[in-house]
């Protein structure tokens, strides 16, 4: 009898181990979606990195649950349009954000969630009792393609109804914890919507700004920005009279190549810009991160490793676009800055000929972009290099390509 009850128990500990297991994705059908108007109907997601509902929900389900019929309330929402109930689980430990990405950019979904307390966690939602920890009622904008959930920037807990912030603050969690997550599109006849969970550490890094002369920069900008999609997650002031800096920046731990950007910022200096992977910031000591500004001068060249191309084209990569940012704003503030804008390719496979129109094409994209943002043309000139000057002759991944192909600042006055 003991023997059988120790197997028993383990069965029954690798039973909960499975259902902590982080799975990839799931999807669920039309049918199972209408089904879960209810909380007590909840779609069962478990501990999943992407789930998929392939159809927009469809009415109020069988009993108005979360609807407070107030406008502008925190918590509830007014009506319940089109509400689906998804519960989750958390997979591990850490701090967990998600984000909502319609199937159409034109519905609007809003969200309440709730962290389960107990076997009555239903009830005491239903009853009002038990209130959400996070929502986001607030108006879907068109331009983020209706994009909403929990994030890393986020200040806001809560967000009501009306031009408000698409996304609130991030969660802290414990592995095995349940949460239910109302959805609720408000408009009719709309599609599905993806929803990612996405969970990540914090590691604190210092360092210090100072200039070429090693004289301390004032009014410095630092940022943490996500090398991927140029997301700024993390900003503060380097101090006035140190130069010295200290941030808590978020990391993907399950993506140990992902590329994120540290950057300095100050009006009269070209700006500093580093990037690192999660596993560089991982494997920190406490020795700081020196970053120089270089004084804006005639002659100074800036190499810009983070505004590069897709290939072969003169596109821009997503990640690209806080350093276009940056530039932009440099030539805003110093009205009588000029520059040459060097354009460079990543090899000359399809001839010299070919790889230097690309080259001054690429050059012509980042001139647009500032000509489009009201900087005068006459301000800055291009030139093309081919595959003159590649920083990597023989790249031996990726990220070598992808740094060949760039573009440089020559100052020509100030």
């Amino acid at each position: 009898m003991r023997i059988l009850s120790l197997i028993l128990l383990m069965f029954f500990s690798l039973g909960i181990k499975a259902q902590l297991t982080i799975t990839e994705f799931k999807s669920f059908t039309c049918p199972e979606i209408l089904a879960a108007g209810d909380i007590a109907n909840s779609l069962e997601v478990g501990a999943t990195k992407k789930v998929t509902l392939k159809c927009s929900p469809v009415g109020a389900g069988d009993a108005v649950e979360v609807a407070s019929g107030r406008s502008k309330d925190k918590n509830y929402f007014q009506k319940e349009h089109n509400i689906v109930w998804v519960k989750f689980r958390a997979g591990k430990s850490g701090n967990l954000n998600f984000t909502l990405r319609p199937l159409s950019g034109d519905d609007d979904y809003d969200f309440l969630l709730f962290k389960a307390e107990g076997e009555n966690t239903e009830e005491l939602i239903k009853s009002k009792k038990l209130a959400p920890i996070r929502t986001n009622i607030s108006r879907s904008n068109v331009q983020n393609l209706g994009l909403t959930g929990l994030s890393i920037t986020a200040k806001e807990t809560h967000n009501i109804s009306g031009k408000n912030s698409a996304y609130s603050k991030y969660i802290v969690v414990k592995k095995g914890e349940t949460y239910y997550l109302a959805i609720d599109n408000v408009y009719d006849g709309g599609k599905g919507v993806m929803i990612y969970f996405n969970y990540f550490l914090t590691k604190t890094i210092r360092g210090i700004i100072k200039n070429e002369k090693n004289e301390i920069v004032k009014n410095v900008v630092v940022s943490w920005e996500d090398g991927r999609t140029g997301e700024t997650l993390v900003e503060t002031k380097a101090d006035a009279e140190t130069g010295e800096f200290e941030m808590k920046v978020p990391i993907d731990e399950a993506k140990p190549k992902q590329k994120y950007v540290l950057s300095a910022y100050s009006e009269k200096h070209f700006f500093s810009e580093q990037s690192f992977t999660s596993t560089d910031v991982k494997d920190f000591n406490d020795e700081p991160i020196n970053l120089v500004l270089n004084v804006l001068k005639k002659g100074n060249k800036n190499r810009l490793e983070n505004i590069n191309f897709h290939g072969d084209k003169a596109i821009f990569l997503k990640g690209a676009y806080p350093s276009l940012k940056r530039l932009f704003k440099l030539m805003k503030k110093n009205k009588t800055l000029t520059i040459v804008i060097e354009g460079h390719t990543n090899g000359c496979s399809g001839g010299v000929a070919k790889t230097q129109l690309l080259s001054v094409n690429r050059a012509k994209a980042l001139k647009n972009y500032l000509i489009e943002n009201g900087i005068n043309a006459q301000r800055m000139q291009v030139k093309g290099f081919n595959c003159k000057f590649m920083l990597y002759p023989n790249p031996a991944n990726e990220e070598e390509s992808s740094l060949n192909r760039r573009v440089e600042i020559l100052v020509t006055d100030l």
